[in-house]
């Protein structure tokens, strides 16, 4: 027979969130990031259901002085522990160099005031690496890190960044997750969004609370045309799990709220007494979407196995 043991964390309910599916406009307590107005401005359009953004491209001087286009969308709730997340369903690539510069980032802990030379705070930065910029000079790549921002200014808070097939034709979930001291970045292709692409993980205290937001930037003299959708941002507090019934009993499936899903937070061992037997990132077998939940089947590779959440 086997055994089936699932450990959970206590489940606190959730302060209030931020979020939007831009079927309309974000009320005025959202803010327009819009630093090179009123010369070069950021557009934002929300007629099509989506958040799209585009920011011409401005004159050599004034990106020698004040940098490239950029703009961006900020939530009003301050947050300490936070997750914000967003999917990115479009952009237009630079077709004038390999590396196409458009970086796009999901924030948190943003510090007021923020306009130009001011945006303080953690950031999950994700650059479109270009065309012929996969293994071997074929396909495309993107590029995660994780970054600490300062006067607008990035700093990389890991020693490396991590590459991953970034197809513009699929949709994406780009996510951070601030909790204490600890920050994670994930992004994820959303035909399978248990299991990410790319993730890294590093720990920093300078901003213990702040705003959520996301924003664009291209670091060449070009302009940017990047669109955004279901935007979603919270306590951190983990979604509830539950055990659904599967027909293979070698397998058990979990369900959560897809849209507050941190995939990869579970982790998995068959003996949680026996120090030779650690806990490993839980991996699954297949994820599926099903409404407003995600379904992630697992094996059960023995007489039992016991999942929990990671303790981050």
């Amino acid at each position: 027979m086997r055994l089936l043991f699932v450990l959970f964390v206590a489940v606190l309910p959730l302060s209030a969130d931020d979020q939007s599916d831009f079927s309309s406009a974000p009320d005025g307590t959202w803010e327009r990031y819009s630093p090179l107005s009123p010369l070069y401005p950021a557009s934002f359009d929300f007629s099509q259901g989506q958040c799209h953004i585009t920011c011409p491209q401005p004159s050599l001087e004034i990106a020698q002085v004040y940098g490239g286009a950029r703009g961006g969308l900020f939530a009003p709730t301050i947050m300490t522990d936070s997750v914000a997340s967003v999917d990115i369903t479009g952009w237009v690539p630079s077709a004038s160099r390999a590396l196409s510069g458009i970086h796009m980032l999901a924030l948190t802990r943003v510090q007021n005031p923020i306009g130009l030379g001011s945006v303080n705070g953690y950031a999950a930065l994700v650059i479109d690496m270009g065309a012929n910029s996969g293994p071997g000079g074929v396909g495309r790549n993107g590029r995660l890190q994780l970054f600490f921002l300062e006067n607008e200014a990035g700093n990389s808070m890991t020693f490396g960044w991590v590459d991953f097939p970034f197809d513009p034709e699929k949709d994406h979930r780009l996510l951070l997750v601030s909790r204490g001291v600890h920050h994670t970045a994930r992004v994820f292709d959303l035909a399978n969004p248990g299991t990410p692409l790319a993730e890294l993980y590093e720990q920093d205290n300078t901003y213990p609370s702040g705003r959520t937001g996301f924003i664009i930037y291209n670091d060449r003299l070009a302009p940017l045309d990047v669109t955004f959708d279901n935007f979603l941002a919270w306590d951190g507090t983990p979604p509830p799990l539950v055990i659904t019934s599967v027909s293979d009993p070698a397998t058990v499936a979990l369900s959560s709220d897809l849209h507050r899903s941190m995939a990869s937070d579970l982790e998995s061992t068959t003996d949680f007494t026996d120090p030779l037997s650690p806990w490993l990132p839980a991996t699954p077998a297949s994820t599926a979407q099903s409404g407003g939940n995600l379904i992630t089947v697992f094996p059960i590779d023995g007489p039992r196995r016991f999942f929990r959440r990671k303790s981050l």
